[in-house]
């Protein structure tokens, strides 16, 4: 939507779009994570390879997710098809599905402190995605864009990588 002009910026997962195309900043860098209940025969787990997840049920964000194209990429060339038993865009959901023992999912390390209660089990090899803020370049930059950019930037400067 940036690179039609829909949209001036966005708050994008960088590891899709094509930077070089843009302007962008980095915000963060987050590690993905397999979440389980604790009764989970995986939680005790120091980490996971997608081997250990082949037979596991899996709940995956929407079908449209950066994360899931990903993971379905890392899964294929690994050779295994996940077994995915449900996508989902709403983290109460994904939530309950794990707490009733239902499945694991893959989420962004950094969630987890909101979700007490859940194991979040870091992939190996790890899986990093970066997040961030985007805008076309060569583009003509609204004073209000201007002023939100450097208001994250001032509130935020250890978050932000210019790229």
């Amino acid at each position: 939507m940036v690179f039609d002009e829909t949209l001036d910026l966005a708050l994008v997962n960088m590891n899709f779009y094509e930077i070089d195309k843009l302007n962008s900043y980095q915000l963060l860098s987050d590690r993905i994570v397999f979440c389980v209940s604790p009764e989970h025969s995986l939680a005790k787990e120091k980490e996971v390879s997608l081997e250990m997840l082949k037979d596991e049920n899996l709940i995956l964000y929407n079908t449209d997710s950066v994360l899931n194209t990903t993971l379905y990429s890392r899964f294929e060339g690994a050779g295994i098809k996940p077994n995915v038993i449900m996508h989902a865009s709403q983290l109460f959901t994904i939530r309950n599905f794990i707490s009733n023992h239902l499945g694991g999912a893959f989420l962004y390390s950094s969630l987890m402190k909101n979700l007490p209660g859940l194991i979040g089990i870091p992939v190996a090899p790890a899986i990093r995605q970066e997040i961030g803020l985007v805008w076309k370049k060569g583009k003509y930059v609204n004073d209000s864009v201007e002023k939100y950019i450097a208001f994250v930037q001032e509130m935020n400067p250890e978050l932000f990588t210019p790229s």
